[in-house]
């Protein structure tokens, strides 16, 4: 069996990731806590539920990544192993520097709790259609805060993604109903949404910044920060966050721990392929998660907010293909100067080194 370059490997966790992330809707609507959905405080009580999962599974999953292959257990011992372990994370930890720590970890956390705040305010389907701006958000911040020159596709993709995520703020701004009794407008609630593509697409710049060094190690800290916004907002109701069954309670270990494996897998691809195609190919979310929503609780979005997934998706898929074409066409594209930023150079003389070949 060939081995997979680093490249394909990157593409491969990346996607394990968000075919995981496409659980989290239709179960996030399934479950059912002490505390009625239409409180408030739902999004507060499932968001202890994720930062406690998140807490040990990022973390196992970081020691795993860490630690020497297991072979080397039964020669070098238990005690020589794990402090093999604690070295290669202690040196991956100075590598970024505790600056990079802390700002990955809130702004990781700060995404996890917005998204879970806002999809317990407002639909499903708006929810996703916001999250879909995540790659025209990383693509500016990429420009804006690390100097990459975007193309006038890219800013042309930027213009029709935000003007079709204005349709779903019109659509709340027409009288959509909250889904929760917050007494905020459903324009409010999608703001708060909002939140969530903003602050994971500066996640991935800082992942784009930070090059080779995975920004794996600030997941379980990203995982304390929701568990502590969650138990802080319920304050003295934490028995709220009690699932009213078992099968409600093996409903959210298995939605924080995919969501939290989701997370860890997004963050390890990020070190290996451009931040642009991460938030791209998270995007499957948006075509599947209404449909599998619907079919679990029959929840219909608006028409404005399908009118704007329609033109998100083309827009994103216009500009992928595009994309796709400077890829594989790169000393036309290099000659008539339109070569793209995102395009990995390994890619570009891959294909240089091709044409070559077969001349």
């Amino acid at each position: 069996m060939a081995k997979l370059s680093p490249l394909a490997r990157g593409r491969l966790v990346t996607f394990v990731g968000v075919l995981l992330y496409c659980t989290d809707t239709p179960s996030y609507r399934l479950l059912r806590l002490s505390l009625p959905r239409s409180d408030p405080a739902f999004g507060s009580a499932v968001a202890v539920w994720r930062g406690a999962m998140a807490v040990w599974t990022t973390a196992l999953f970081v020691l795993y990544l860490e630690a020497p292959p297991l072979a080397q257990l039964s020669a070098r011992g238990l005690a020589a192993w794990a402090t093999a372990t604690c070295r290669s994370l202690q040196a991956h930890v100075r590598l970024l520097g505790w600056r990079k720590m802390l700002l990955g970890s809130c702004l990781l956390a700060s995404s996890s709790i917005c998204f879970t705040l806002g999809i317990a305010r407002t639909r499903v389907t708006n929810v996703l259609v916001i999250i879909a701006l995540t790659p025209l958000l990383t693509a500016l911040l990429c420009r804006t805060i690390l100097g990459k020159r975007l193309q006038p596709h890219t800013w042309a993709a930027c213009a029709c993604g935000f003007a079709s995520v204005a349709l779903v703020f019109f659509s709340s701004a027409q009288g959509e109903a909250p889904v929760a009794a917050t007494g905020a407008s459903d324009v409010l609630n999608c703001a708060i949404a909002a939140g969530a593509p903003l602050s994971f697409a500066s996640f991935l710049t800082l992942a784009t910044h930070s090059g080779s060094i995975s920004l794996t190690p600030v997941t379980p800290f990203a995982g304390c920060i929701v568990l502590s916004f969650g138990l802080l907002s319920l304050n003295a109701r934490v028995a709220a966050a009690t699932p009213a069954s078992w099968a409600d309670g093996l409903l959210a270990v298995g939605n924080g721990f995919a969501n939290a494996l989701a997370a860890a897998l997004l963050t390890l691809g990020s070190s290996a392929i451009p931040a642009p195609e991460v938030a791209l190919m998270n995007l499957l979310e948006l075509a599947v998660g209404p449909f599998l929503v619907y079919a679990a609780v029959g929840e219909k979005p608006g028409t404005w907010t399908i009118a704007a997934a329609v033109g998100i998706a083309v827009t994103l898929s216009a500009n992928a293909l595009y994309e796709l074409y400077l890829a594989h066409h790169p000393p036309a594209v290099a000659a008539a100067g339109l070569l793209s930023e995102p395009l990995l150079a390994a890619e570009v003389e891959a294909a240089e080194e091709g044409a070559v070949a077969a001349m």
